[in-house]
């Protein structure tokens, strides 16, 4: 039977392997710029925090839904 360290070894040569496997980033991905939140990111992440810290028992589904709602609701009411 092998040792720990034989075993480690083996290991640790399998990783190297796989690590050997990938492809490493173009560089048009390595560049490639985030774009800039629009208005329904910003409302969502504000009222996800808002309700977060109003209503902390309530479940991250729910909260989501709720802001959706209200995003709804407020692009009814603007476009209107």
């Amino acid at each position: 039977m092998a040792t720990i360290e034989e075993r480690l070894a083996a290991l640790e040569k399998r990783f190297e392997d796989v690590a050997q496997l990938k492809d490493p980033p173009t560089p048009q991905k390595a560049q490639k710029k985030k774009r800039e939140p629009n208005a329904y990111n910003k409302f969502m992440s504000g009222k996800m925090e808002e309700l977060k810290t109003s209503r902390p028992d309530m479940k991250h589904t729910e909260r989501f839904s709720e802001c959706a709602r209200q995003w709804k609701e407020q692009k009814a009411s603007v476009t209107v």
